[in-house]
């Protein structure tokens, strides 16, 4: 069973239901992460690095579009 969780993102809180990317949090909830190589339904890779986004607690920037959102 999936669980629910909340993540924040510019200082606003999301839902999310686990296995969601944080690509997918921002693109449910109408914030724009520009990509390049994401292709919906497809594995996400990474590779072009457009979509990095910065998290609390990581010392490097993350791609969004393959990156799997955690509570909090």
């Amino acid at each position: 069973m999936a669980k629910n969780g909340k993540i924040i993102i510019d200082n606003n809180e999301y839902s999310f239901i686990e296995g969601e990317t944080i690509l997918d949090i921002a693109r449910k909830n109408n914030i724009d992460i520009p990509v390049l190589c994401y292709l919906k339904d497809v594995t996400e890779t990474g590779a072009c690095r457009i979509c990095l986004v910065e998290a609390d607690g990581v010392p490097v920037p993350l791609a969004a579009c393959s990156t799997y959102a955690n509570d909090g």
